[in-house]
């Protein structure tokens, strides 16, 4: 090959070059290790790898390695909970409402404070709750509490 000509490495080539072998999760020992990406994380923390000019999650090419193509309205989620694995045995396909039910199932999702689009302490959540239960509108609670725009479900307590 002439001096100053790149050869481009296949898909399959990149995604090798760029996983470890890790532990096994230490709430699920029985998966076994998880294979773990080491380049590139995206702002959700998943690897990602380039496909067609296009980030792709590392998970979901170790997927379609395997397996073929995601179903459409599928995602690849983990039994292992660990964003950059891409060992496929802790891969599954599911849903969106799949997925939320799971993260749910373990504890993994932000409650109270601890969630970032919450507006409320604990304690001002708590009077909201008692001044809902006196009859007083979200409207005015909002308006009490000074919270502007307030996404409490309708028809439910605060």
């Amino acid at each position: 090959m002439p001096a100053g000509i790149y050869q481009r490495k296949s898909l399959l080539e990149r995604f090798l070059s760029k996983v470890v072998e890790g532990s096994a999760p230490p709430h699920r020992p029985e998966l076994g290790p998880c294979r773990l990406w080491t380049a590139s994380v995206g702002t959700s923390g998943y690897g990602q790898l380039m496909r067609d000019g296009r980030p792709v999650g590392a998970h979901v090419i170790a997927w379609e390695f395997e397996n073929g193509p995601v179903p459409q309205g599928m995602h690849v989620l983990h039994q292992c909970d660990t964003k950059l694995c891409t060992r496929v045995a802790h891969l599954f396909l599911g849903t969106q409402q799949t997925n939320m039910r799971d993260m749910w199932d373990k504890r993994r999702g932000a409650l109270g404070e601890q969630n970032g689009q919450s507006r409320l302490t604990a304690p001002l959540a708590r009077a909201a709750r008692m001044m809902r239960a006196d009859g007083l509108s979200q409207k005015r609670i909002a308006r009490i509490l000074g919270v502007k725009n307030p996404q409490w479900p309708l028809g439910r307590s605060v």
